[in-house]
């Protein structure tokens, strides 16, 4: 996490995302899975230019 400091505003979307969906469905299972495919998302997009940028 610390490598990806620069990635905090982002990760700040997802959680305010998940906390959202987490009090309209109070159910932190749902909410789990969310936040899991939000994060691999988020990475899987940002994979290929990390590979080609650094």
């Amino acid at each position: 996490m610390l490598a990806r400091s620069a990635k905090t505003r982002s990760d700040a979307c997802i959680h305010t995302t998940a906390t959202t969906t987490l009090e309209e469905n109070g159910d932190g299972q749902s909410i789990f899975v969310l936040y899991t495919v939000s994060v691999q998302q988020h990475y899987a997009d940002d994979t290929p230019s990390s590979i080609t940028g650094s």
